[in-house]
């Protein structure tokens, strides 16, 4: 290792109270910085058996890193997958002190077609699965696979609470990333969380929302010869009491989704539209049966009842998976021949 340079691209740049003794790196915050190219890398750290390895704290490009240290002949070493997407790899490691040893970057051989598409999802509470301990509350990417042959594997990342920011921060989309083949699908449906100014670590103004799905999470499939799918999120039970109607619950999330797809000239889900003309369909008093809308004692997981306008039931989550599948049946005829039960009934 050595200090950065531009002609050999890597290296680390000198921060404050930064100590070269020994072959060891040592600062308060220590940033390593490559110059690649967009593709998926291992990178590996070794760090002195002296250094408190737990107490530091990794990032790359700004997504947190979680690595498992192990201790062999005196010296720690810890390795993790990241993709890079357009941008050179900034290594950021902060401890008390932080000490390096050596680090290497090293490609990871690029994966190769399967023969069946993967479908992979992204998102939300109203789209990840739940335990059973939680029920009857559902998000629409756990039902979907009632919808699919089995021919096609369905994985369902989604965690509650994320938006495109916190999704990107915690690492949820470098692993999907470094996981997708050339080929596969990726359905990518953000809105509730982004627009919650009150929750900083998740809040993203409009134009922040559309730059982290152009620049991270659809350069990033694009790059692994993946292909996104922009999904806008389906409606909270938003009533507007003096219309007599539903509206939007996010508007401006809505059509900056609906944007981002044109602009990138991608397919569009848009289970906004789908939710808002189906609620309207049902009435108010009607969504109460596919909304987490539990008197005390209807169910044993919620004994004192919910009041939740935002998450479904496995009523609702069913009905907006219908939804998303017959999307994908018109819009994608790829994956058009494994769509199953389309014509059967919604079972509750």
């Amino acid at each position: 290792m050595t200090i950065y340079n531009e002609k050999l691209g890597a290296g680390f740049l000198e921060t404050d109270g930064m100590r070269i003794e020994e072959g060891l790196y040592t600062a308060p915050l220590l940033h390593f910085q490559a110059d690649l190219p967009d593709r998926d890398y291992t990178i590996t750290l070794t760090s002195p058996a002296s250094a408190n390895v737990q107490e530091m704290e990794l990032t790359v490009n700004g997504v947190e890193i979680q690595p498992t240290w192990v201790l062999e002949q005196q010296e720690w070493t810890c390795l993790f997958p990241f993709a890079l997407v357009g941008t050179a790899l900034h290594l950021h490691v902060e401890g008390s002190p932080a000490v390096l040893s050596t680090v290497e970057v090293t490609p990871i051989h690029e994966r190769q077609r399967s023969t069946y598409p993967a479908l992979f999802l992204i998102g939300d509470s109203t789209v990840c699965t739940y335990e059973k301990e939680r029920a009857p509350m559902a998000g629409w990417g756990q039902m979907i696979g009632r919808f699919f042959q089995e021919t096609i594997h369905i994985e369902n990342p989604a965690m509650g609470g994320r938006s495109t920011r916190s999704a990107y921060r915690e690492g949820r989309l470098n692993a999907l990333l470094t996981d997708i083949k050339p080929g596969d699908y990726i359905l990518i449906q953000f809105a509730h969380n982004d627009e919650t100014p009150t929750k900083l670590d998740r809040y993203v103004t409009v134009d922040q929302y559309k730059t982290y799905l152009r620049d991270h999470y659809i350069r990033g499939v694009l790059q692994r010869q993946g292909i996104p799918v922009c999904v806008t999120s389906m409606n909270r039970r938003t009533f507007d009491k003096g219309a007599g109607t539903f509206i939007d619950s996010f508007p401006a999330y809505t059509n900056a989704m609906r944007e981002i797809a044109e602009e990138q000239g991608l397919v569009l889900i848009d289970l906004n539209k789908k939710s808002l003309a189906y609620y309207n369909e049902l009435g108010y008093e009607g969504t109460a049966a596919i909304f987490m809308q539990l008197k005390p004692g209807e169910s044993p997981n919620y004994p004192d009842g919910l009041d939740d306008n935002t998450h479904f039931k496995k009523a609702g989550a069913q009905k907006m998976a219908r939804f998303v599948a017959e999307e994908i049946n018109k819009k994608i005829p790829a994956l058009a021949p494994f769509i199953k039960e389309m014509d059967k009934p919604d079972s509750y």
